[in-house]
């Protein structure tokens, strides 16, 4: 394990092309935030237990997949991440819609 969340939560830290992904979506559609900020709040928690490892060969990597929802309108969310130590790095981030994943 690379990992020790000692109490409370993780920290998340946005990787720059994530960072430019999230304030994109937030002035294309004003209901992301509600949804992106859902998702921090759950890896705040239990990124080491709801992502999936990417595999035994990237030991601390995982992906995080949330919706589509198509009574609210919520896109597919994909997150990739690195656990290392207390800190969360969201280094990939796909928004997609209900019909398929598109990369932004």
């Amino acid at each position: 394990m690379r990992f020790a969340r000692i109490g409370g939560e993780w920290k998340i830290k946005l990787s720059p092309a994530v960072l430019a992904t999230v304030n994109s979506e937030r002035s294309r559609n004003p209901l992301f935030e509600r949804y992106w900020a859902g998702v921090l709040a759950r890896l705040k928690i239990n990124a080491h237990r709801d992502g999936e490892p990417l595999g035994e060969d990237r030991p601390g990597e995982y992906v995080f997949v949330t919706g589509p929802d198509q009574e609210t309108g919520q896109p597919r969310i994909v997150v990739s991440y690195l656990i290392m130590g207390d800190t969360v790095t969201i280094g990939r981030l796909l928004i997609g819609v209900a019909r398929g994943l598109s990369m932004k």
